[in-house]
């Protein structure tokens, strides 16, 4: 697992850091395949194949990229009517995805309430709730369980 990050994420002062996995009590080392790597975008030296690796992804403007693969898909992306409406298509979805996410949300935390208020009323029947909520038996009878001291 490869993370990179903006900063010195675990503060060791390189760029590039591997974290080897070893049992705690022998100091042995955990062999199990998976690999640790955190690099860090703001340490490393351009110089590197790495470092131009890093100012790439930091970077916007294709034309101060180094790696041709990197600068022609961006250069698509910001430059060529198509990448540009490809881009804009995507964020759509995207932006369409997390609002329809908040509006079940909100919508649930509108049930949940008038469903408290109903509990607290005390008058009404928990199946009787979860009808007109449109929430689960389960839901309501936790929500009653939870305004109980």
């Amino acid at each position: 697992m490869i993370f990179i990050t903006r900063g010195d994420a675990i503060g060791s002062g390189y760029a590039l850091n591997r974290i080897d996995r070893t049992v705690a009590e022998t100091g042995e080392p955990f062999c199990d395949g998976s690999h640790i790597v955190y690099v860090s975008s703001s340490l490393a030296d351009e110089g590197t194949d790495l470092g131009r690796l890093m100012h790439d992804l930091r970077c916007s403007e294709p034309d101060k990229m180094h790696y041709n693969e990197l600068r022609e898909r961006v250069a698509y992306y910001k430059k060529e009517m198509e990448g540009i409406e490809d881009m804009s298509g995507k964020f759509e979805e995207i932006m369409q995805r997390k609002i329809n996410e908040a509006r079940t949300e909100i919508l649930m935390e509108g049930r949940q309430e008038v469903a408290r208020n109903m509990v607290r009323d005390g008058s009404i029947p928990l199946s009787k709730i979860a009808e007109f909520s449109g929430l689960s038996i389960n839901e309501v009878e936790s929500i009653r369980n939870s305004l109980q001291p």
